[in-house]
């Protein structure tokens, strides 16, 4: 379910809804959710943590590694620096007190994923 605006940019049309539909989540006995810190961008993030912290029942899963300049626009980034950040800004939004493991969505000629990996931000 996408919990953000079209293009996957801005907040959804319904914002209740979609917190209410977040909310039975444990209900529905689904216990992942996958997120990333560019729907949105910060969106869907935000929404999660909203309807489903502290997370008791359900574990969520964020990427980085993209960045968005608007609607439906997903420029790689696969710096470290800017993996490691991204990483530490989505546990903030997320309310995590520490992660275990962080999961990169690009890889360019300039940034190859094995110069993107990194130990988890804890």
């Amino acid at each position: 379910m996408r919990v953000t605006g079209d293009g996957v940019w801005g907040d959804p049309a319904d914002r209740e809804a979609c917190l209410q539909t977040l909310r039975r989540v444990p209900e529905l006995n689904i216990d992942l959710i996958d997120t990333a810190d560019s729907y949105g961008p910060a969106v869907s993030e935000e929404l999660i943590r909203e309807a489903l912290h502290p997370y008791d029942q359900v574990v969520i899963a964020t990427k980085g590694g993209l960045t968005r300049t608007g609607p439906n626009v997903w420029p790689p980034c696969g710096r470290p620096e800017y993996l490691i950040q991204q990483a530490y800004i989505s546990r903030r939004r997320l309310a995590w007190r520490s992660s275990t493991c962080g999961n990169c969505t690009a890889s360019t000629r300039k940034c190859r994923v094995t110069s993107s990996l990194m130990p988890s931000a804890s």
